[in-house]
């Protein structure tokens, strides 16, 4: 285990400066205990997934042998036994040479090619699509709706996602809906994350990109973030980038992506909880433990996930059999998908809401 730092003292305009005494305190503790890694590079806002990139390089280097890199927050508690039990268990059922993603898997419905935001909407807790599947049909019905005020799935839009859907030329890009891992805590096969580090890869070229929008050449002349970005620490949100990138490597090298979930509640707790879904032997990770606050749960944590780890049972299929991938077309669904099996009243659901709005928005 690594804690992953910006090595570089040299900020953006808009950033915070570094405090020199910060950076030798902290190389002082790293003689101590040899457990952190300095990036080449510094804090950036915008560039927060380049952390992911480093590190499989370093990683890929340091540990030839090894067949999986984890990425997890500052602010979480990890049963490494577990963690390490869980992933010897993803490896068994994956062939050697597959690429494979693992972790809490979400759905996002859209991109905004112009903005490059691919963190767009919350489509819900759940493995499958379907909640993204409705939030994308609803988008494209009312970008092509005569009457934004006339329109019902106009009105049930924010703003944000109004204003992409009435964009002229379009920012929706015709990606499918696509997936990523929640960021507390991921981890991508050794294939997957040489293919994200290599040089002059796609989100290389992405990084690239965001440097020349509207919103970075701003922030850099004003030398100052917007507040709506400042808040969020990275922007666009780093797990959702990761996500958008395996989702566009796959399409671009024509290959098939393993989806391992890390279920909700179960073994991957987004917030604490001493209650409905406390960690357990089958848990592996809790987060939002910011400060001293939080300590109980860090200890209780520790108390109840103390014992032999306890696997969950998973089905492996395509991923349109498996009810994740439901976007018409989409290459997606022809993934590998491994965990729980969309329920039949879920899928039934889903096909009545994709019926009800193809015929207006031209899905076919």
């Amino acid at each position: 285990m690594r804690f992953v730092i910006a090595g570089s003292v040299q900020r953006r305009p808009y950033m915070r400066q570094v405090d020199p005494a910060d950076m030798v305190s902290t190389q002082r503790e790293s003689a101590t205990h040899g457990d952190i890694l300095f990036l080449d590079a510094g804090e950036d806002t915008f560039r927060c997934g380049i952390k992911y990139l480093l590190w499989y390089r370093h990683a890929a280097a340091t540990w030839p042998s090894a067949r999986f890199f984890a990425s997890g927050d500052d602010d979480i508690y990890v049963q490494l036994d577990h963690l390490e039990a869980e992933l010897r268990l993803v490896h068994a059922l994956a062939a050697a040479d597959e690429r494979v993603y693992w972790g809490l898997m979400l759905w996002k419905p859209y991109y905004n090619n112009a903005t490059l935001e691919p963190s767009t909407w919350f489509g819900g807790w759940s493995a499958a699509d379907t909640r993204a599947l409705r939030m994308r049909l609803r988008v494209q019905a009312c970008a092509v709706a005569a009457s934004p005020k006339d329109s019902p799935e106009c009105k049930l839009l924010r703003s944000g996602e109004l204003e992409d859907a009435r964009s002229s030329p379009s920012v929706v890009d015709p990606m499918p809906p696509f997936p990523m891992a929640n960021g507390p805590l991921f981890a991508v096969s050794r294939e997957l994350g040489l293919e994200l580090g290599a040089e002059g890869s796609y989100p290389w070229q992405w990084l690239a990109a965001l440097e020349r929008t509207e919103l970075v050449r701003t922030a850099l002349r004003k030398r100052m973030r917007p507040f709506h970005v400042a808040r969020k620490g990275c922007w666009p949100a780093g797990d959702a980038v990761l996500g958008y990138w395996v989702t566009q490597l796959a399409q671009q090298h024509r290959y098939n992506v393993t989806l391992v979930d890390s279920p909700f509640m179960i073994q991957h707790h987004p917030w604490p909880s001493s209650r409905h879904g406390a960690f357990s032997n089958s848990s592996i990770v809790i987060h939002e433990l910011k400060d001293n606050r939080t300590d109980f749960f860090w200890r209780f944590a520790q108390w109840r996930g103390s014992g032999p780890f306890v696997p969950q049972e998973r089905r492996c299929d395509t991923c349109a059999a498996m009810g994740w991938s439901s976007w018409p077309g989409s290459s997606l669904g022809g993934w590998r998908c491994c965990g729980a099996v969309l329920s039949p009243r879920a899928r039934r659901r889903a096909r009545r809401g994709r019926a009800k709005k193809s015929g207006r928005v031209g899905v076919r």
